[in-house]
């Protein structure tokens, strides 16, 4: 389960409507909507102000929801360990470094895997 929809079943549990949800966070209802039904993020202020409403805490929200966010975002760590210096890399380099992650995830698939390059120094 999603946390937008950990967000929407607490609510529904709270009793309340997206409108009185709204009301308390001081957000339009057509926002709470637009968060529960994951169009928008809502931000960690409003975040916040939606677990306190709803007596949950972010254990409970995003319970399913890190291992899927982490697929997606790079964390800071990541961006300076693999982005800047992918980023440093000139069109040779950054070729090899996809041609390798190509292969090591059709390794991680279960596929068998042959590897070899041509480099070219520009």
């Amino acid at each position: 389960m999603s946390y937008n929809e950990r967000l929407r079943d607490a609510r529904k549990a709270k009793g309340l409507t997206q409108a009185q949800l709204g009301e308390l966070v001081g957000c339009a209802k057509n926002t709470i909507s637009s968060y529960e039904s994951g169009v928008n993020e809502p931000s960690v202020a409003v975040l916040n102000k939606m677990m306190a409403a709803l007596d949950v805490d972010a254990n409970y929200v995003f319970q399913d929801t890190d291992n899927s966010y982490r697929r997606e975002h790079a964390t800071p760590s990541e961006i300076e360990e693999l982005v800047n210096p992918y980023r440093a890399l000139d069109k040779a380099g950054q070729e090899l470094v996809r041609a390798v992650l190509a292969m090591e995830a059709a390794r991680c698939a279960g596929q068998n895997v042959s590897f070899s390059i041509s480099l070219k120094q520009e």
